[in-house]
């Protein structure tokens, strides 16, 4: 893969992100469901480029970008 400079699309994919349950505390089991939406056709992607050896990354933070595990 070569190396761009910045975000090669300049287009956003919308994500839409449900838990369940809606409501959850830290340890307890939670099931995340997400539709990434292409906004040209407004059909979900299901096709993803392997990037880092990897279909999709996700990084879960908390308000205010306090904590971050290592």
């Amino acid at each position: 893969m070569k190396l761009v400079l910045g975000i090669p699309d300049d287009t956003e994919y919308p994500l839409e992100l449900t838990t369940m349950p809606k409501v959850f505390r830290a340890g307890e089991k939670v099931e995340f469901t997400f539709r990434i939406v292409d906004p040209r056709t407004n059909k979900t992607v299901d096709h993803f480029e392997i990037v880092h050896d990897k279909l999709f990354h996700m990084f879960v933070a908390r308000p205010g970008f306090t904590v971050f595990p290592a």
